[in-house]
């Protein structure tokens, strides 16, 4: 995948109908690559991204609708009614994921949005 923009960390950007969110700034025209999997079981597949053996972001696909919202991303299976429980599946300064188990999946940039990140670990 070649970058046609400069990219800027913390925002989810649709690429070929799977998002991707870059942890530093990347220079328009670089080459990224597909790398390893995240080993989590959520609605989203989730790869690293990788410029020149390099971990630069995280790659987000779903089979499931998806609500892109800059900062977040958020899939859920409609008529299943609201969450109960959840779990955090991934926790670092550039990347929060919950899981809702038989619901939905959050993936939150705390590079962008820290608000957000606070207002959900407080409920």
């Amino acid at each position: 995948m070649r970058t046609i923009l400069d990219s800027h960390p913390g925002r989810f950007i649709e690429v070929d109908g799977a998002y991707l969110l870059v942890t530093q700034v990347i220079p328009a025209g670089s080459e990224l690559h597909v790398g390893t999997a995240l080993p989590v079981t959520c609605m989203f597949d989730i790869n690293f991204m990788m410029l020149n053996n390099h971990r630069v972001g995280f790659l987000f696909k779903t089979r499931f609708e998806v609500e892109n919202g800059g900062a977040y991303l958020i899939t859920y299976l409609r008529n299943k009614g609201p969450a109960t429980e959840s779990e955090t599946l991934v926790k670092d300064e550039s990347l929060v994921v919950y899981h809702y188990p038989n619901k939905g999946t959050l993936a939150i940039s705390p590079l962008v949005n820290s608000e957000i990140e606070t207002i959900l670990q407080e409920q």
